[in-house]
């Protein structure tokens, strides 16, 4: 059991979509990563629309507890406390298809 440490090196999330839920997910994974000491792990998750810098203008404080709103500025809907969260603990994450992926470390 004491090797298993070394070896966790993927960390996925699938959370709620209000921000804190998120933002606690994303924390707990980074620091599995750390405990594990890993020279680069993968750090991902589902339900990313949109950026953050996409819909920056518009976001106002009652997104973080909003499941899903349509976007003014794309028209599109999107998960907005998970656009936030990702940005705020991890910043810039490149997305395909709604899921997000930052290599850590």
């Amino acid at each position: 059991m004491k090797n298993l440490k070394s070896k966790i090196n993927i960390c996925y999330i699938d959370a709620g979509h209000e921000y804190y839920d998120v933002k606690n997910d994303i924390e707990k994974c980074l620091n599995i990563l750390a405990f594990c000491k890993c020279k680069r792990g993968l750090l991902f998750g589902d339900d990313y629309s949109l950026g953050y810098k996409t819909v920056e203008k518009e976001y106002n404080k009652d997104y973080l507890y909003t499941d899903t709103i349509k976007s003014k500025i794309t028209n599109t809907t999107f998960h907005p406390g998970v656009t936030k969260a990702v940005h705020d603990v991890i910043g810039e994450v490149k997305s395909e298809n709604g899921i997000w992926y930052k290599y850590i470390f």
